[in-house]
């Protein structure tokens, strides 16, 4: 899984290098657009050169990515869904766990009989804390 994630930061910035190329394409194009306005051959040429040249590695990049990114989302099957489907079995295994261990503490609790029970039990609480209160050793606000 951190395998595949490592991917992700290389193909955005692979992305963010085929925007650059698109923008210097641009730029390479207006400036033949400007040197054909000067009608000056050699201008032309370099500026022809050029934007041939941008061309070719913005076209190199793009096909980089058109083909290697359905593939990357295509791994998420092999990649992702097991992870995923392994970290919601371990989930369900710890909860089934947690859960026969609860059902194993419940045997130590009495019988519970209603809100009248909870008043009783309260009251007990509350007697034993307010001895807690009373004693000298003990300075908390409880």
């Amino acid at each position: 899984m951190a395998q595949y994630c490592g991917y992700l930061p290389e193909f955005n910035k692979a992305i963010k290098k085929r925007t650059v190329l698109a923008g210097e394409l641009d730029k390479a194009r207006k400036a033949l657009a400007k040197e054909q306005t000067k009608a000056d051959s050699g201008g032309i040429e370099r500026a022809e050169m050029d934007v041939q040249y941008a061309e070719e590695a913005f076209a190199v990049m793009n096909r980089t990515l058109v083909g290697e990114i359905p593939k990357l989302i295509n791994a998420r099957v092999y990649v992702v869904d097991p992870s995923f489907e392994a970290f919601v079995k371990a989930q369900l295994q710890f909860f089934n766990d947690s859960l026969r261990q609860m059902d194993g503490v419940t045997r130590y609790l009495p019988p519970s009989g209603g809100p009248q029970d909870d008043r009783v039990l309260d009251e007990r609480i509350e007697n034993v804390m307010s001895q807690v209160r009373s004693l000298t050793i003990c300075s908390l606000n409880l």
